[in-house]
């Protein structure tokens, strides 16, 4: 259940009138994630409280975050606010629970997911084109040594535009 792509309303009321129990409010999110997209951003600490507060007001029962044994990746839980989110929910404190969908980083998210569809897209073709896989693998690694840090620190300009530059490259070899 990502940030953006669930509008929680609209979840309770499906569940509702699915006649789900108490109301639609009796759920589990078996899959959050500590970034904002699918890639996206790692979310702040208080970005997991609004989210994790969200599911919890509209009726998750359980949720459980996808990454904890993820590394170097945008699904590591390490290096976001997740752990330091349920230690404040763990300790007692009210979460805030505002949230039910998008915001703007849920925007940027979807952005960085259509161009990384377009990049996939691009070296798919190329391969099933003919090409040696072996110069577009290194182009890859390359784009993923580059781009991982960036989105870590929550540069999505910086990182659409290597992006941008990475298929551009990769259109050079068609």
């Amino acid at each position: 259940m990502t940030r953006n792509d669930v509008d929680l309303n609209d979840l309770v009321a499906q569940l509702q009138k699915a006649g789900a129990p108490e109301s639609g409010k009796a759920w589990a999110a078996v899959e959050t994630y500590a970034c904002t997209g699918q890639p996206g951003i790692p979310q702040t600490k208080r970005q997991y409280e609004e989210y994790l507060g969200g599911l919890l007001a509209h009726g998750a029962k359980v949720v459980n975050c996808y990454g904890w044994n993820i590394h170097n990746s945008p699904y590591a839980v390490k290096g976001s606010g997740v752990v330091s989110a349920v230690k404040t929910w763990l300790a007692g404190e009210r979460l805030p629970s505002t949230w039910f969908g998008s915001d703007e980083n849920a925007r940027q998210a979807a952005a960085i997911q259509a161009r990384l569809a377009k990049l996939q897209q691009t070296a798919r073709e190329l391969v099933g084109r003919g090409r040696d896989p072996r110069p577009i693998k290194a182009v890859l690694d390359s784009f993923q040594s580059e781009v991982e840090p960036l989105m870590k620190a929550g540069k999505i300009t910086e990182a659409e535009a290597v992006i941008d530059r990475t298929i551009a490259q990769l259109q050079a070899q068609k």
